[in-house]
């Protein structure tokens, strides 16, 4: 580009007043009213069509404001019941929750997912929960179990190398390292129990591939 441009043509940039007239025009065609008020031919006709969509949208206002709301309840509906099914997400239904939804509702939150297996998933429907009910139904009507006699278990896993706390390092510098026991720690299965009164008993701790030693319960919770 030169410094100094220098205009070739001597035509001076359509007014504004002269645009509304060219677009407003009737009983000339477009070429005619280009013509007549200068403005260029392939600029009317995208103002023209621009014109024409935006009086439609003006003529559906009242339907698309009130439509947009229930489309948009109801895309969200079906996005979370899809995320709920434990597959995931497809790129497209994230990035539209991210961009459209997750902004504009207060009720939903970013979580991390557990990780289910798909025998579990699959497994957990609403006829195999009632045939689980009515069972349990018919052994307390048969046994008549006290509440001191139903317990509850869970498990849960317990790493045996801890996460390293945060630690004060220089600027600019790539890594920050500290010594551990192991680089992969193993986990050491934990099960607790808990009955209907709210007694507990000490947990039992389940060591994989490993021969028992009283150290391993050294500092740990009496009587497991």
């Amino acid at each position: 580009m030169v410094r100094t441009y220098k205009r070739k043509k001597d035509q001076s940039p359509p007014k504004r007043i002269d645009i509304e007239k060219a677009v407003n025009a009737e009983g000339l065609s477009v070429r005619k009213a280009a013509a007549l008020y200068n403005v260029k031919l392939s600029a009317l006709q995208d103002m023209l069509q621009e014109h024409a969509v935006k009086k439609v949208f003006r003529r559906l206002n009242l339907l698309v404001v009130t439509l947009v709301p229930v489309c948009q309840t109801e895309k969200i509906q079906t996005d979370v019941r899809f995320l709920s099914t434990y597959l995931g997400g497809r790129p497209k239904i994230l990035k539209r929750l991210v961009l459209e939804i997750y902004a504009k509702n207060k009720n939903l939150s970013l979580r991390q997912p557990e990780k289910c297996i798909q025998a579990r998933a699959s497994g957990f429907n609403k006829v195999v929960v009632d045939q689980f009910l009515e069972n349990l139904l018919e052994l307390y009507s048969k046994y008549e179990f006290p509440p001191e006699s139903i317990w509850n278990t869970d498990e849960t896993g317990i790493l045996n190398v801890m996460n390293p706390p945060k630690v004060i390092a220089e600027k600019g510098r790539k890594k920050v390292r500290q010594t551990v026991s192991a680089e992969r720690g193993e986990y050491a299965t934990m099960l607790s129990f808990i009955n209907a009164t709210g007694s507990q008993v000490p947990p039992v701790f389940v060591f994989p591939k490993v021969k028992f030693l009283d150290k391993m319960l050294k500092n740990g919770i009496s009587g497991a």
